[in-house]
């Protein structure tokens, strides 16, 4: 028998009696062992057994299913306490309830609606290394530095400039860019919540 199949046989009788006796302890920390109990399992083996119940497929889907079960049943409820927050302008939560239904209501529109896509180019020109050539120079530095930092073949043809008496001009470096669009998100790409 595959794996896949293995995992999507329905529950044993004992695997059902743990996950409900797990559920109503409130499937937590602690709650295993007195699950795996009510299921039969042998008391010098129960912490054991419930170690591997909760390694198995088909109880972790089970309960999968009924915390979700149990999630959507509470969901009016917390809707309604959401919209008190909200209708309370007093209340000290209002700001946080106003932001997580909003990013609740379309939350890829929200994470992503104001990311884009840049271009950036760097306009550089020789002056850059002309300054940079004259500064090295105004500080001794090496031969072998000024290789490594303007080029083997580039150092000469910037020594010849410099020493022709061509001054470099002391300008910030400009960086020019444009959004070229806007980025849309994939649909496995979800929102960053952290």
């Amino acid at each position: 028998m595959s794996t896949r199949l293995q995992s999507e046989r329905p529950l044993s009788i004992k695997e059902r009696l743990f996950t409900d006796k797990f559920i109503a302890l409130g499937a937590g920390r602690g709650a295993g062992k007195p699950a795996a109990l009510h299921a039969g399992f042998k008391p010098s083996y129960a912490m054991f057994a419930a170690h591997r119940m909760l390694r198995r497929p088909s109880v972790l889907r089970e309960l999968e299913a009924r915390a979700k079960a149990r999630v959507r049943a509470l969901a009016p409820k917390a809707v309604d306490v959401v919209e008190q927050i909200l209708d309370d302008k007093e209340h000290k939560d209002r700001l946080r309830a106003a932001n997580q239904v909003l990013n609740r209501v379309d939350p890829l529109l929200v994470a992503v609606g104001h990311q884009h896509a840049v271009n950036v180019t760097v306009k550089s020109d020789d002056q850059i290394g002309l300054e940079l050539l004259r500064r090295l120079r105004e500080l001794g530095a090496p031969r072998d530095m000024m290789e490594r930092m303007l080029g083997i073949n580039g150092l000469p043809l910037l020594e010849a400039r410099l020493d022709a008496g061509e001054v470099p001009e002391l300008q910030p470096v400009t960086i020019d860019g444009e959004v070229v669009a806007q980025v849309e998100p994939d649909d496995d790409d979800g929102p960053d919540w952290d």
